[in-house]
């Protein structure tokens, strides 16, 4: 592969990591892709073993890879997501089908609802709620994570339907044939604590939005309370104000 210009200033190096990061940027290399090793470059672009060091030490410098001790370098750029408020309820949507990323669930249990769960899902002291914790995410990247309660009343046999369903939407909706008729957000920027530090493998005090989202059926009921987690630098968030 010719992709270096000896009429140009700029060393080789220089020249192949910009190429390389156009590359990265264009999504030609996905997040969490392994590169070629320094050997590999050499052959690949007829470079000295120097010129490829230098290449991948440019790219590192620029946060685009990262390197693992015997393992080799691997990309760490990721495109941005940008999310509108108005339209969150379609994340996990957008996420699944638009980007092939996969969801893991982290735990699913019965409990009894505290104060404010209650308070939001209009339950009564003592009542029982499913509560789930759950990621969406590509490769070794986890982008999103959701604290979920749904009303055990509402959701008899969650755990046998459960996987059926990709998103929250689909299961309220086709799983259990209720009709959404509304989405509550409340948006919060803040830095990441030491759980969101190993779910989303980030490092603490890493930016981090939280979108508090209550759904609401065609009844005026609200019938799920999600707490969405998602990584600062992964999201752009565009939050939207309606002023009159």
């Amino acid at each position: 592969m010719n992709i270096l210009n000896k009429q140009s200033k700029d060393p080789y190096y220089l020249q192949l990591s910009n190429a390389l990061e156009e590359m990265i940027r264009s999504g030609y290399f996905s997040h969490g892709e392994k590169l070629p090793t320094l050997t590999e470059m050499r052959e690949i672009f007829n470079i000295s073993l120097k010129v490829a060091a230098q290449t991948y030490e440019d790219l590192s410098h620029k946060e685009l890879i990262y390197s693992r001790r015997g393992k080799g370098f691997f990309v760490a750029y990721h495109e941005s997501i940008k999310i509108d408020l108005d339209y969150f309820y379609q994340i996990e949507a957008n996420l699944v089908h638009e980007m092939n990323m996969e969801r893991h669930i982290l735990l699913m249990e019965k409990i009894v609802v505290d104060d404010y769960v209650a308070e939001q899902l209009n339950l009564d002291s003592g009542d029982y709620c499913y509560h789930i914790k759950q990621t969406y995410g590509k490769e070794l990247k986890n982008v999103l994570f959701e604290d979920i309660y749904l009303p055990l009343h509402k959701f008899k046999n969650l755990s046998r339907r459960y996987n059926q369903y990709l998103t929250l939407p689909s299961l309220i909706m086709n799983g259990y044939r209720y009709a959404l008729d509304s989405f509550s957000n409340k948006y919060f920027s803040s830095s990441v604590t030491v759980e969101m530090q190993f779910i989303l493998k980030l490092k603490l005090n890493e930016p981090l939005w939280r979108v508090e989202s209550i759904y609401f059926t065609d009844e005026k009921e609200p019938i799920a309370l999600v707490n969405h987690y998602l990584s600062g630098e992964y999201v752009t968030m565009e939050v939207s104000l309606n002023v009159d």
